[in-house]
């Protein structure tokens, strides 16, 4: 009876994943309220408020991708919250909506209510310029040994996918997806602030390796100053 109860709400949390990436783009065109330096959202049925904490860093990295970081360590509730992305070839200057399906983005909470963790369910292979031993064999001839890279560094993306060749699944994050839309601030050529809203569904337990019941992560928002050489703590 406990393997038909997880099987089901394993299901019902990738039905909720369906559906809220149909209506994301709705919220996250949404206007933030919060005041400067605050983050909100409703997770499950708690509210859950970091007035005036927050901390963002934006590092440029190798390449030419901008790592941005958005965090806080509050000792006062004894919660944490992480959200990083990578995103490759950003100006800087426009709006970016990142989400888990296809980019490298990571949401973490650890809170009295339960820890929710949520990275990529599918990521896609680095390729790590090493050659392998491949044999040739053509009708008529003798059988050659050649070297070659993988055959998915030539494939795009959704080849990749539809292939299911050079990605690396992970069964533990399905079901669970996160959507960021992120709105830089821009002052003198110079990223001052950055805004944005936010949206997803995961496992909610009591330690982030631990599984529980799906939750919906709603109406969250962001309004936080772009601090240099901070620590998220």
């Amino acid at each position: 009876m406990k393997n038909i109860f997880f099987a089901v709400n394993r299901c019902l949390g990738a039905v909720a994943a369906i559906l809220l990436s149909v209506w994301c783009f709705n919220v996250s065109a949404a206007t933030t309220t919060v005041p400067i330096n605050s983050l909100s959202m409703t997770v499950g049925q708690s509210q859950i408020n970091f007035p005036g904490n927050m901390k963002a860093i934006i590092e440029k990295r190798d390449n030419g991708v901008t790592r941005i970081t958005i965090g806080v360590e509050d000792k006062v509730q004894r919660a944490e919250l992480l959200i990083q992305a990578d995103i490759p070839s950003w100006d800087g200057q426009n709006p970016k909506y990142i989400q888990t399906q296809t980019d490298s983005l990571m949401f973490m909470l650890k809170h009295e209510n339960g820890s929710v963790f949520i990275i990529p369910s599918i990521q896609f292979a680095k390729d790590s310029g090493k050659k392998y031993v491949q044999r040739v064999r053509k009708a008529g001839k003798a059988t050659n040994f050649s070297k070659a890279s993988p055959d998915w560094v030539r494939m795009s993306k959704s080849e990749r996918l539809a292939t299911g060749r050079g990605i690396i699944r992970n069964q533990g994050m399905e079901g669970s997806s996160f959507f960021v839309m992120i709105q830089p601030v821009v002052e003198n050529g110079h990223v001052k602030k950055i805004t944005g809203t936010f949206s997803g569904v995961a496992s909610m337990g009591q330690n982030r390796f631990q599984k529980g019941e799906f939750v919906n992560i709603m109406d969250g928002q962001f309004n936080i100053e772009v601090r240099q050489n901070a620590i998220i703590k």
